[in-house]
Formats: structure tokens, C-alpha cells, sequence
């Protein structure tokens, strides 16, 4: 099979879920993973041949995507800012917005020199380990409620060769004998479940929803919980960096105030939506 015949596979079976720019991008992505094609490639070869075990596997790639398998989850990997994460069903898949927070809190921290950080909900670990292996000097640890989860951190702390102290507790109950931060950073859930019917099956269908949502009657549950972890934890104007859910941006700054935090602040990602929120803690 040609490579532009191949790409018509996965532009026609891809087209109840996908438009035909994303579909051509998830093509993309899997023609660079199994056929180690960049996309200059496929721009000028159209014409190439593709061997048959290759065709065969990009073909199961599309059937899986067909199904709304995300990508990340069937080659078993995502890309976050410099590091290539492990990713499957137990974690979430690593965002964009995700990513510029990170970016963003980087580029704070480089100003604080921080002594300890921990990173609340770490999930796959991707934001705790992007931390460790920009900032060695730093001690980092990674709290989440799912040992499955802490298995993929695990993993993923092994493959980037950094060192990162993971704990299993439960942000909303702590019982983990924690010492003092200079950073606490935190993606928790925060979708509200009525939120549900806007988003794409691929993500309902496979990512687990305890990472996702919150109930309608406290979406901002793990907020408070991290207004209070803050208060006993944060080190002397310790600073804190948690993303968003988009639509809560007024109603989560006026908990932290409430809270007594300073310089509560709501910073927007790239797409200029209300996604990030740096606050910090001043002790009486």
C-alpha cells in the first residue's frame, strides 16, 4: 500500500470523530511511531511503499482510533514539555494547558531557587518529574489517592533518571506525615459531571474518571483542600500553583482569599482561558 492510500484510511475511518485536520494529525503522529516518517516525510513521499507488517499495524492503530481509543493510550506514550511520559487507562493523558503551567511555574521558580516542592495529584508524575529535571538542586515529591497511578509516576520517575519522593494519600484526608514547602503545584480534578456532555468520548470513554470530575453541589472540593494542605505546610511566603477548571476562575481566587492567601492571581493559558492560579501564603 502507498503512503497517501494509507492516509485515506485513516481520514475516512476517522471522520465521525475527528475533523479532517485532527485526523491527518493523529495519522501524523502514528506514521512517525511506526513508520519513522517525520512529517516532512510524508509531505514529500506519497508515492513511498509502505511493507505489509507496517501497514498492518498502522491499520490496527486506525481501528483502535476508530473506537475513540486516544493515541497517547495505544502507543503507550505522550510527549510532555521536554520528557517522554508512560502513559495507559490507570492516568490521565498530560495537557497542553498542563504543560504551559509548568512552563510558566518554571520560569517563576528559577527566580526563588525552592527548596522543597510537592506536586498534589501527581498522576503520571509528568509535572513533579519535568520539575526534578529542571531544577536537581530542588527535593521534589508527588502525593496521589491511586497506587495504580504512583505505579505509571514509578515508572516514569525510572525512565527520566530522576529522583522523586512519591506518596499515597488522599488529598482530601491526609494522614502522610508531610514537612514544610516552598511550592505547592496541583492539577486535580475539577470538572464539574454536568460538564460531561461537552466532552469527546475518547476522554469519557477511557481516562479514568476519578482524576476528572467533582460533584456539581462542591466542584471546588480539592480547592479547599489544598487552601488547608497550604496553611499547615507552606513554607514562610510559600507560593502556590494550581490549574483551573476555566468556567470557576472568580469562585476558586475568592476561596483562596478567603483563606487568607496574597497576590491571588488568575493567569490564562494560550488559548486565553482562565487556567491557572498562583497564590501565596503569608503566616501571621
Amino acid at each position: 500500500m502507498l503512503l497517501k492510500d494509507l492516509k485515506s484510511v485513516y481520514l475516512g475511518s476517522l471522520k465521525e470523530l475527528y475533523s479532517r485536520q485532527e485526523a491527518g494529525n493523529l495519522f501524523a503522529l502514528a506514521a512517525e511511531e511506526v513508520l519513522g516518517l517525520t512529517r516532512q516525510d510524508i509531505h514529500s513521499n506519497h508515492s513511498k511503499d509502505i511493507p505489509p507488517e507496517s501497514e498492518k499495524k498502522m491499520r490496527t492503530i486506525a481501528e483502535r482510533l476508530a473506537d475513540g481509543e486516544p493515541l497517547q493510550y495505544i502507543l503507550g506514550f505522550a510527549h510532555f514539555y521536554d520528557l517522554k511520559i508512560v502513559v495507559d487507562r490507570r492516568v490521565l493523558i498530560p495537557r497542553p494547558e498542563t504543560e504551559y503551567m509548568v512552563h510558566m511555574l518554571l520560569r517563576d521558580l528559577r527566580k526563588r531557587t525552592p527548596k522543597k516542592i510537592i506536586d498534589l495529584c501527581t498522576g503520571s508524575g509528568c509535572i513533579a518529574l519535568v520539575l526534578a529535571s529542571h531544577l536537581p538542586e530542588t527535593s521534589i515529591s508527588a502525593m496521589d489517592i491511586s497506587g495504580k497511578a504512583l505505579e505509571v509516576a514509578e515508572k516514569n520517575a525510572a525512565m527520566a533518571g530522576c529522583t522523586v519522593r512519591l506518596i499515597r494519600d488522599d488529598l482530601l484526608q491526609p494522614e502522610y506525615p508531610y514537612t514544610q514547602y516552598d511550592c505547592i503545584v496541583s492539577n486535580p480534578p475539577y470538572i464539574r459531571k454536568s460538564e460531561k456532555e461537552w466532552m469527546h468520548r475518547n476522554v469519557l470513554d477511557y481516562e479514568p474518571h476519578k482524576a476528572l470530575f467533582v460533584e456539581d453541589k462542591d466542584p471546588l472540593s480539592f480547592y479547599r483542600a489544598i487552601t488547608d494542605f497550604g496553611i499547615e505546610h507552606l513554607s514562610q511566603d510559600g507560593i502556590i500553583w494550581c490549574e483551573i477548571n476555566e468556567n470557576l476562575g472568580t469562585e476558586t481566587a475568592a476561596l483562596f482569599e478567603r483563606r487568607g492567601y496574597r497576590e491571588v492571581r488568575i493567569l490564562k493559558d494560550l488559548n486565553r482561558k482562565d487556567r491557572i492560579l498562583k497564590a501565596k501564603y503569608q503566616k501571621q
